[in-house]
């Protein structure tokens, strides 16, 4: 099960989207206070954070976007913001963040609700397709020559010990492709 975190400092609100998000198979956390939403994500990482940019306490939210935008959370966590009247500059800024959508609070929770869905969906083929990859041995790689069969040989090798490997090669020969099969 999906875990999301939900920050918004009006408990209405608050109780409303958790309900979306529980409606959609997700464990919630929800929380008013925006240093406890930083302490959430860094130990718990969260998969989705729903930010409402609505509200008084402008400086707290700015210093939680902030660290947003010099962190890598983005990477690991899908990032939604909320807000009654989205302007340029919160849109501006969710994109600063790496936000993947910012809804118009309440006229757009259908939306919300669409794009949980959209997500769950995406990480069901994601982990289908990663299934798929690590019982084939040959990750994400392609091909049947024999250059390709040592690879797969060595990455065989490598891919379960716990050490560094260095991969090196001309930009697009694959070597993400070889990092993500070993990974796998």
């Amino acid at each position: 099960m999906p875990h999301a975190l939900v920050v918004d400092n009006n408990p209405e609100r608050l109780t409303q989207t958790s309900e979306i998000f529980r409606t959609h198979d997700f464990s919630v956390e929800s929380v008013s206070d925006t240093e406890q939403a930083r302490d959430i994500i860094l130990s718990a990482r969260p998969e989705v954070l729903l930010i409402n940019l609505d509200g008084e306490d402008v400086s707290s939210r700015a210093r939680l976007l902030t660290f947003l935008a010099h962190s890598n959370v983005a990477d690991v966590t899908q990032i939604f913001l909320m807000s009654s009247a989205p302007s340029y500059v919160q849109a501006a800024e969710g994109m600063r963040v790496g936000a993947r959508d910012i809804f118009v609070y309440p006229s757009q929770l259908n939306r919300l609700a669409a794009a949980l869905q959209q997500y769950k969906q995406e990480i069901s083929c994601e982990n289908s397709r990663d299934k798929t990859v690590h019982q084939s041995g040959r990750g994400l790689l392609i091909g049947e020559s024999p250059p390709m069969e040592h690879l797969y040989k060595t990455l065989r090798k490598v891919a379960p010990a716990d050490i560094s490997v260095f991969l090196s090669g001309e930009s697009g020969t694959g070597k993400d492709l070889v990092a993500r099969t070993i990974h796998a």
